[in-house]
């Protein structure tokens, strides 16, 4: 890892921007030499489709279906692109953090995953109750937990559902502490009890899974629940993948999912 901490921020015209700040906000604590990179993609297989004779987009205002064509879709993919722009610089203004912002057009997950080469951190903010704003990410976001380019933060809407922060502590990652420590950082700053489990044992200060062989999924689930896990923390290890459905974790979590590569 390079001096600078470097942050990508994955903006979704629909998802909760102002929530993934608070999450930079509690990072740049413990990393004050950051840089943010904010990125916005223009979905390339949108403009594809639209060149289509049989075109149709549904309306969700009116709930009317309307043909759609390739020079309204061009239009309306500047539009949100600025409007992003304008939202990420509110954001990292009040930060006062270093940043750059890049509008990228091509497939979304290929063009994420290539911004996120020199990152340290890939953020996604998601809106997962409204339909009605759950635009190119909300297709693809779970796609990135396959061979992610840095460690990635699921932000779930809002940020503030939750009141505890769960780490998973497991026997293969080295470097475990580095991700213990950033539970202790979330936790603090968001003034939040702190809770710990080894992922092998079951046993831990979260203390519910003793004589357990292994942590599987249903209890993961059940653990965060009862606890009302605001932010979860694990580390992304091969016996990690092998226990968990990460995809489904983060589908069916409110929280919000830190997977730390170790």
């Amino acid at each position: 890892m390079s001096a600078t901490f470097h942050i990508l921020l994955a903006l979704d015209p629909g998802a909760p921007s102002a929530d993934a700040f608070v999450a930079i906000e509690v990072l740049l604590r413990g990393q004050p030499d950051t840089e943010v990179h904010g990125v916005f993609v223009e979905d390339d297989n949108l403009v594809r489709y639209s060149s289509l004779p049989f075109a149709q987009e549904l309306v969700f205002t009116s709930g009317t279906i309307e043909q759609i064509s390739v020079t309204q879709v061009e239009r309306q993919l500047r539009a949100r692109g600025e409007r992003v722009r304008a939202t990420f610089e509110v954001g990292v203004r009040a930060l006062q953090v270093a940043h750059k912002f890049t509008i990228a057009r091509g497939d979304v997950l290929s063009e994420l995953r290539h911004s996120a080469t020199q990152a340290d951190l890939l953020i996604v903010a998601r809106c997962r109750r409204d339909l009605t704003h759950r635009t190119w990410l909300g297709a693809t976001v779970t796609s990135l937990i396959d061979n992610p380019p840095a460690s990635l933060l699921f932000v779930q809407e809002p940020w503030a559902t939750g009141a505890s922060v769960l780490v998973i502590s497991i026997d293969d990652a080295h470097p475990e502490a580095h991700v213990t420590r950033l539970g202790e950082l979330f936790a603090r700053v968001q003034g939040l009890p702190l809770h710990e489990l080894d992922f092998v044992s079951g046993t831990g200060t979260a203390g519910m899974f003793a004589g357990e062989p292994s942590l599987q999924m249903d209890n993961l689930l059940r653990a965060c629940r009862r606890l009302n896990v605001r932010l979860l923390v694990l580390p992304d290890t091969p016996t990690v993948r092998a226990q968990l459905d990460l995809a489904a974790l983060i589908d069916q979590l409110p929280a919000s999912v830190l997977l730390v590569r170790v």
